[in-house]
């Protein structure tokens, strides 16, 4: 079979897979429609339908898709680090996030496979594929100015853990919360290395900042990070009045103290493994997100 061939095959497939999600979806009244949108599908033919569902497209390169951004199709970036379960867990948490899915709202959702074709349909929820998720969470993630920057966190321990440093694996913890709401909790291990440098040049979200940080994540303790991705602290060091009773085995100081301390305020950390290069986001004392290298 030559390429053009396969384009065609390829092509009536997914065809027929977003026809059968709109059956599905007409049938069971489901008004939304997400897709894992991890390669340039073959989708130019919704043109030519009369559309009743909003599609949430899940890519990594909203370049590449054919279909625009309009009230029927929504566009969610998800960090290109993600792979594999960890890219539909992250979708989820943003369209969620973004307002796109309501929490208990049933979806479609039509997954890829590892060639990057469209190739399963699947009836689920955000409460579903989040299990840990609640009404009660998920207002505590609202109440963050800018919850991209949680994911934001997310990426750059993901790509810590890809990546390590000069050959060697990274464990470190980022504090999701303003600076004076945790001085009873925290204190600096050594001179704060971010003091004295303009906010603008210690944010997460600037690229020419990621090394900055990776050579930082050598240093014992944690970084401090507030919701507009503005680091204020490295080296911090996490102290508690107790930690929580029920840690999953194999897991340290480092995740036991970032659980404790979210237990006695509401922040957020996200710690990553140097043994195993596990992330895991812990809220209100406890895992809430886990992302498998």
């Amino acid at each position: 079979m030559n390429r053009a061939e396969k384009n065609l095959m390829v092509a009536k497939q997914e065809r027929v897979l977003i026809l059968h999600a709109y059956s599905i979806a007409d049938e069971l009244k489901i008004s939304k429609i997400i897709i894992q949108a991890c390669g340039r599908h073959h989708v130019d033919f919704l043109r030519e339908y009369e559309v009743k569902c909003r599609h949430i497209w899940l890519t990594r390169n909203p370049e590449s898709l054919p279909i625009k951004k309009d009230k029927f199709h929504v566009i969610i970036k998800v960090p290109k680090i993600a792979t594999g379960e960890n890219f539909l867990t992250l979708g989820h948490f943003l369209a969620l996030l973004t307002g796109a899915v309501l929490i208990n709202e049933p979806v479609i959702c039509i997954t890829a496979g590892r060639s990057g074709f469209l190739n399963g349909i699947s009836i689920t929820s955000t409460a579903r594929q989040l299990e840990w998720l609640t009404d009660d969470y998920l207002e505590g993630f609202v109440r963050i100015e800018n919850p991209h920057t949680l994911v934001m966190l997310i990426n750059i321990a993901m790509r810590f853990a890809r990546e390590g440093r000069e050959g060697r694996p990274i464990g470190t913890c980022f504090i999701l919360k303003n600076r004076d709401d945790l001085a009873k909790y925290t204190w600096q291990l050594i001179l704060n290395p971010c003091e004295g440098y303009p906010k603008n040049i210690r944010n997460i979200f600037r690229e020419d900042f990621f090394e900055t940080m990776r050579e930082l994540s050598a240093l014992d303790g944690a970084f401090l990070v507030d919701s507009s991705g503005e680091v204020s602290a490295a080296a911090v060091y996490m102290a508690t009045p107790e930690h929580p009773s029920q840690m999953s085995p194999g897991l340290g100081a480092r995740h036991s103290s970032a659980a404790a301390l979210t237990a006695h305020t509401d922040a957020l950390t996200v710690v990553l493994s140097e043994s195993s290069g596990t992330i895991i986001v812990y809220g209100k004392g406890k895992k809430i997100l886990k992302f498998t290298r």
